[in-house]
């Protein structure tokens, strides 16, 4: 696929189990010649409170997300057409990543987790 697009995504959350929400997005979408098309980076507001464990992980407060759109206002006004290619989504530990994007990847044609891709290659790694 030519007009495949390489989505090299991450989040920060307000915890890490179920019906945490995102606090910060970013990704670098590639083409199929790994070619850097963009680049993008947001706060979020998660609507609910943000841990204490998460904050200490990422460095985010409540203060931080105050005049930040939530993810929704994000996608569907800010970068409403943020992924209108067949894409295929990269994360490190891309089954906790995945469920932020998921919902506005109407093409999504495939996922690459960086971790078992490590642990799998990268055997003398820490």
């Amino acid at each position: 696929m030519s007009d495949v697009r390489y989505v090299l995504g991450d989040t920060e959350t307000t915890g890490a189990g179920p019906g945490h929400k995102a606090v910060e997005i970013a990704w670098v979408e590639l083409d199929s010649d790994l070619q850097v098309l963009n680049r993008v980076h947001s706060l979020i507001d998660p609507e609910r409170p943000i841990s204490a464990g998460a904050s200490g992980v990422h460095g985010i407060v409540a203060a931080d997300v105050t005049e930040a759109p939530t993810l929704e206002e994000f996608f569907t006004i800010l970068e409403p057409n943020a992924f209108v290619h067949p894409t295929v989504f990269c994360a490190h530990k891309v089954d906790f990543d995945l469920p932020y994007f998921k919902p506005y990847i109407p093409n999504l044609v495939g996922t690459l987790c960086t971790l078992k891709l490590a642990r799998r290659y990268l055997l003398d790694a820490e």
